[in-house]
């Protein structure tokens, strides 16, 4: 008889660990969960993601639900999965997510984004993540996406050339480069050129 109960409580905690896979959500007044999550397992909430059918701000608040729900590892691959999207709110979503979970390699994603998303909010977001957590070895991408066309309208500069360029002020600390502080004094954008003059007085 002394054994039973210790057989009996580890099938409960076998059966109450099980997979959130294959759990229902379903809510009451005092669950936190939006409405759209009741009655539906994960895999179905993940196919609401990535469904066009779905409202973007549903799609949008389900990517944290989500990530949420699953392991660490789980969490992980499905926001990897929303990151690589062509979705801007996916990958906005998932960014954010990440960058509490794995910082380190939301560095790696806010690289890759800065230089592949379409979205000006996304690349805004990618260098405001790589000023908060970066270091010098990251202003390499930041020099490179100053230049790029999607980061001007025309000839005029978007915001995000100024948002660039504080952070790479930021994180190259007091090793700035000459050379290419040097050519940011001819930059058509005021706020830059502004920038450069107070860094290269100090050479």
């Amino acid at each position: 008889m002394k054994y039973i109960f210790p057989t009996l409580i580890l099938a409960f905690s076998v059966s109450a660990s099980a997979s959130l896979e294959n759990q229902k959500w379903t809510l009451n007044k005092g669950n936190k969960h939006p409405d759209f999550i009741a009655g539906k397992n994960i895999k179905a909430l993940e196919a609401d993601v990535f469904s066009e059918v779905t409202p973007f701000q549903e799609r949008w608040k389900l990517v944290s639900e989500i990530a949420d729900m699953k392991s660490s590892e789980s969490a992980q691959t499905f926001l990897i999965k929303c990151l690589e999207s062509k979705k801007w709110f996916l990958q906005s979503a998932a960014l954010k997510q990440l960058r509490v979970r794995n910082p380190e390699l939301s560095l790696y994603y806010a690289e890759k984004l800065l230089k592949s998303s379409n979205a000006l909010v996304v690349r805004s977001e990618a260098v405001e993540l790589l000023s908060s957590l970066g270091g010098p070895n990251h202003t390499k991408v930041l020099w490179s996406a100053l230049g790029e066309q999607k980061n001007f309208k025309g000839t005029k500069s978007l915001w995000i050339r100024p948002q660039i360029v504080k952070t790479i002020f930021k994180l190259e600390r007091s090793n700035h480069s000459k050379r290419e502080w040097g050519q940011l004094l001819r930059d058509p954008d005021r706020e830059i050129k502004a920038m450069a003059v107070k860094v290269t007085e100090n050479f």
